[in-house]
């Protein structure tokens, strides 16, 4: 094998992204020279010490603390002033030891400023014509990077097992962190691929204000910034429903983030469970910009979209997962007033 090849080290420093590595006591042990230049920290005064030493935004500690609480990943674009202001997106992933047991955080930064748009120049032809020529383009411009990565990781572990006689903790664990994001990205790459195959075979009966409230406490700090009070009116006895929760979660995190990036001035989300006849109502109610009414009869159709930097298919997968649910979602809105969307579905 080839020993020129750099060690983590120095393959962690030549990545364009902030690189930092937080232990179980929220402790700072590891810090890239690019993150240093975002936060403006040196290493030498940041090192083996608590996390307020480098960070200094509320958002990011209740990110730190989100993750920590709920072993869950979140990723959140964010802006911070110090040491200037800079738009940022923030990953945090939970890291495990070998029992399986909470161990820390890895954190990513990249700065978004530097970001460049990439524009879609798609041709108006029939849907199925147009998901087949942008699942192409996925599976080329996306697959292939990841796989190259899985293979670069592979080769990475080989030269760390080579040439660290006995490699800390603290680089095995950053190697499996990797591994586990080029896998959990790859997942999520074949369910795009698989966009027209969405089926729900983990159905089981649930309460949903159960799956309303684990999102709500995920979402907490991104409605915290943005200024957004967040109101539950959820009824006691809500009979339960048949539902793939995993799929229900991404229905419901993607109206209730869609809400919150309505209300840029901030503003109060309120979300109501009752039950109406034999189905189960959620309604998600915001103060946001509201939709124009030419752009309302669109907003569940493939690849529409109004934002800057949407897709137009978070509401379509939302659609389509409800549906396959025997149930139905749909929207009122009226320009600066705000949103309702309404989820429903049937009573077992």
């Amino acid at each position: 094998m080839n020993t020129n090849i750099p060690i983590l080290p120095n393959v962690i420093e030549s990545l364009s992204s902030g690189i930092i590595i937080i232990d179980k006591s929220d402790c700072i042990t590891f810090i890239n020279s690019v993150a240093e230049r975002l936060l403006g920290s040196k290493e030498k005064e940041v090192l083996f010490k608590p996390t307020d030493y480098l960070f200094s935004e509320k958002i990011i500690f209740d990110i730190l603390a989100n993750v920590k609480k709920t072993e869950e990943p979140l990723n959140y674009k964010i802006t911070i002033t110090k040491p200037r202001k800079r738009n940022l997106t923030l990953s945090a992933t939970p890291v495990f030891d070998q029992e399986g047991k909470y161990n820390g955080t890895l954190v990513v930064l990249i700065n978004t400023n530097k970001e460049k748009p990439i524009k879609f120049q798609l041709l108006k032809q029939n849907q199925k014509a147009t998901i087949g020529t942008l699942t192409s383009w996925v599976a080329h411009e996306v697959r292939n990077p990841l796989t190259s990565m899985n293979v670069h990781l592979e080769l990475l572990k080989g030269e760390v097992s080579e040439n660290i006689k006995s490699p800390s903790p603290e680089i095995l664990e950053l190697v499996e962190t990797l591994e586990g994001e080029v896998e959990r990205l790859n997942n999520n790459l074949n369910e795009f691929l698989n966009f027209g195959k969405i089926s729900s075979t983990k159905k089981k009966l649930s309460n949903l204000n159960e799956v309303v409230k684990s999102i709500i406490e995920l979402v907490q700090p991104e409605a915290e910034m943005a200024k957004v009070e967040v109101g539950l009116k959820l009824q006691e006895d809500l009979p339960k429903t048949l539902i793939d929760v995993a799929q229900m979660r991404l229905v419901i995190l993607n109206l209730i983030k869609n809400s919150i990036q309505a209300m840029p001035e901030g503003g109060k989300l309120i979300i109501t469970t009752q039950k109406k006849e034999n189905k189960v109502n959620l309604k998600i109610k915001d103060q946001g910009v509201g939709i124009p009414k030419e752009d309302l009869k669109n907003i569940f159709d493939f690849l529409y979209t109004k934002k800057k930097d949407g897709t137009g298919l978070g509401l379509t997968i939302s659609k389509r997962i409800v549906k396959e649910h025997d149930g139905d979602i749909f929207a009122k809105s009226q320009v600066n007033k705000g949103s309702v969307f309404t989820l429903t579905l049937p009573v077992v």
